[in-house]
């Protein structure tokens, strides 16, 4: 604080003077002290965000890392990271564990791929309502992939079996083959959702159906 001691001979014009230079030095030492406090809680602010780069590594059978890098998106990704993305994809819809907070994981990874409102959105809406209608006490379902074949340059051809066990013993096995296509977008910043879809792969369509007979063998 400032103290202004008035002399005997000044007049009411300086001493007015005096006071509002005063006043006016305190409001810019007020001022700047704020905006210092401002641009610390702002750089403290901006220090505590995580940035998330997705970074792809690609391995062979034996987990030996072949190659690895960050997604770039002005790159074509490697067939075999489309693939596993693809197949990642089908196998979260169709599985189901015996652990909750595992099936929930898997259930928002699922929708992370979907547009909210499309087609294959309301597809996989559909598909849940009818397995909570079904309603199977202590049932899980193992995913079993057996093939996955790329029909074009958006679109694969994935076909697994289904094994599903119930109170712990194994009940029956079925078949199954589903067409897909799908779209890649710049992978989302917020970290959450880039956790759940790191490439950015939407499922623009979805067909799923039943192997029967030799098919299905």
């Amino acid at each position: 604080m400032q103290f202004v001691k008035f002399s005997k001979g000044l007049g009411s014009v300086d001493r007015d003077r005096i006071l509002t230079g005063g006043l006016l030095h305190n409001l810019v030492s007020l001022g700047a002290l704020s905006l210092a406090f401002a641009s610390l809680a702002a750089y403290v602010q901006l220090s505590n965000r995580t940035t998330l780069v997705p970074y792809v590594v690609s391995v062979d059978t034996q987990g030996v890392v072949l190659k690895g890098g960050e997604l770039d998106p002005n790159v074509e990704l490697p067939e075999q990271v489309l693939a596993m993305a693809v197949l990642g994809f089908v196998e979260d819809l169709r599985s189901l564990s015996s652990d909750r907070e595992l099936s929930e994981l898997a259930v928002r990874r699922v929708f992370a791929h979907l547009r909210p409102g499309s087609e294959p959105c309301e597809e996989v809406k559909r598909f849940y309502r009818e397995r909570l209608d079904a309603d199977e006490h202590d049932e899980w379902v193992r995913f079993q992939a057996r093939n996955v074949m790329r029909l074009g340059d958006e679109s694969y051809e994935i076909s697994w079996t289904e094994v599903h066990h119930q109170q712990g013993r194994k009940n029956r096995e079925e078949n199954y083959r589903a067409r897909l296509s799908f779209s890649l977008s710049s992978p989302s910043k917020d970290a959450r959702q880039l956790k759940l879809n790191p490439l950015g792969l939407m499922v623009e369509s979805l067909v799923i159906s039943p192997l029967l007979g030799e098919e299905g063998k």
